[in-house]
């Protein structure tokens, strides 16, 4: 008898045709604007994969188009990406289309889409390793012109693009906020500063939290989310947690991420900061780390649960 072996619905899966230019993709030929929603919806389940994760999908709809679909993707990712294109020269996926699909489960009870580039790329946590010396000082080239360009980007409101609740590091899974304005987003760091003081995670003569400028932030700048064209071009993916938020929170972002490689701290060694103002928002992590560990692994549960179980299909018919 065949050893069984149970699926792990965190790893990381892919379907190899989705990369390959040859496959026959469902939407090859056809005009994207004329298609149904409900048509894409249907194909982001069944069109070759190119990252699967806990509910999470991107496929590959046809040779020059992916799909992305999630429940933690809302319309602010699709609006950050958007922005970003209109207004800076840092290289990303275009946008085509993006949708919610409402009454689907999850956190925010809804099923987010996107319809963008497929990019020709591998992702730089796959070749980082393998790259020359003059190879990787030019792709840390790239990711600091791409930091400095968002910073450049300054913007008159707090939170993601569009408005509705804050995701990354520096937030529970769940979302924080919205926040209505600059005293209410200090407001929520300084509570945070303050628990991290009375449980000792930080001295208490650290001072308050005190924004003066809100710029462009994508929070997740990782060789997980930089793709590499064969030209040598790097492109940045995965905005679901960008937004306004005060410049050091990049900075505090990148140092945040495990650093076996040495990306990190490359990064961090070109990148002009505040160091003061990092280890102020640092501190404000380990309260956070409990909280937020635990967040994520209930979360992916639920997330797994409710696209393999039985009850999904019962809940989808009931809606």
């Amino acid at each position: 008898m065949a050893e069984y072996h149970e699926k792990d619905p965190f790893e990381v899966t892919s379907d190899p045709s989705a990369s390959n230019p040859n496959t026959n993709f469902p939407l090859e030929g056809r005009d994207i604007f004329t298609v149904s929603e409900s048509e894409l919806a249907a194909i982001a389940d069944t069109a070759p994969s190119l990252h699967t994760l806990s509910g999470a999908r991107v496929a590959r709809i046809s040779r020059n188009l992916v799909i992305k679909k999630s429940m933690l993707t809302l319309p602010s990712e699709a609006e950050a990406m958007k922005l970003v294109s209109q207004r800076t020269s840092i290289h990303l996926p275009r946008v085509y289309r993006s949708f919610t699909v409402y009454g689907t489960g999850g956190i925010y009870d809804s099923t987010g889409y996107i319809v963008m580039d497929y990019i020709d790329g591998i992702c730089l946590s796959k070749c980082w390793e393998t790259l020359l010396p003059n190879e990787r000082d030019d792709v840390i080239r790239q990711v600091v012109d791409m930091i400095r360009e968002l910073q450049s980007l300054h913007l008159p409101f707090v939170g993601p693009i569009g408005g509705g609740p804050s995701h990354g590091k520096w937030f529970s899974i769940y979302g924080s906020g919205p926040f209505t304005g600059v005293s209410d987003f200090e407001e929520y760091c300084n509570g945070r500063l303050e628990m991290a003081k009375t449980t000792g995670n930080t001295p208490t003569s650290t001072p308050p939290f005190k924004f003066s400028s809100f710029v462009m932030v994508h929070q997740d700048i990782a060789p997980r989310n930089l793709l590499l064209h064969p030209s040598g071009r790097l492109y940045l993916i995965d905005w679901g947690c960008a937004g306004a938020y005060p410049p050091i929170f990049e900075a505090a972002a990148v140092a945040r991420e495990s650093d076996d490689d040495g990306f990190s701290h490359s990064v961090l060694q070109r990148l002009e900061y505040n160091q003061q103002a990092l280890q102020q928002l640092m501190s404000i992590r380990a309260v956070l780390h409990f909280f937020n560990e635990t967040d994520v692994s209930f979360c992916n549960i639920i997330s797994w649960f409710l696209y393999n179980s039985p009850i999904h299909g019962i809940l989808r018919s009931r809606s």
